[in-house]
């Protein structure tokens, strides 16, 4: 009786896909833990996001800091965020006076009137401020701050980025 002896292939080596499993659960391992240590990006609430920006405004303000120019600049941007989100209207290429210009003369749904005097008073302060030199008064600041704060905390949804009862999809 004769036998012949041949060598397994080394694929079929039990050390071999021993190795192979090992190195799968190490580098899953490695993936894992890469995945877990990933950075999150935390959706916020736009209205906290607004309101925000509006108190830090309203802070530099009560410690004497008043730069009118970077004020005004702040709060037309806040101006335009809720534009955005009560209108769905994009308004950054336009200027401080188109944007009250649109909102006046485009039919929006339901605007409300205390947003237009808000965003005509900022407007014409914020063009004093810009592209007059002139400085403005604390009191009014903390005036339109507080307006700007109050239209906010009012019209602004908090649970959705978009206030239903104001969106439409007209552009510019």
């Amino acid at each position: 009786m004769e036998y012949d002896l041949w060598p397994l292939p080394w694929w079929q080596n039990p050390w071999v896909w021993t190795i192979i499993v090992g190195c799968f659960l190490v580098s899953s391992g490695i993936v894992w833990y890469l995945w877990r240590r990933r950075r999150v990006v935390v959706l916020r609430n736009p209205r906290l996001c607004l309101l925000q920006r509006v108190y830090s405004l309203q802070k530099y303000v009560a410690h004497g800091q008043v730069d009118s120019k970077y004020i005004y600049t702040e709060l037309m941007c806040v101006i335009r965020d809720c534009c955005h989100l009560l209108f769905m209207v994009r308004f950054e290429g336009a200027t401080d006076e188109e944007l009250v210009t649109v909102l006046r003369n485009h039919a929006y749904a339901d605007i409300p009137e205390q947003f237009l005097l808000l965003a005509e008073a900022v407007s014409d302060a914020s063009c004093y401020a810009k592209f007059a030199a002139q400085s403005i008064s604390p009191e009014q600041i903390s005036s339109q701050i507080s307006d700007c704060i109050k239209f906010i905390e009012t019209y602004v949804d908090q649970k959705t980025s978009c206030n239903d009862k104001f969106s439409t999809t007209q552009g510019l």
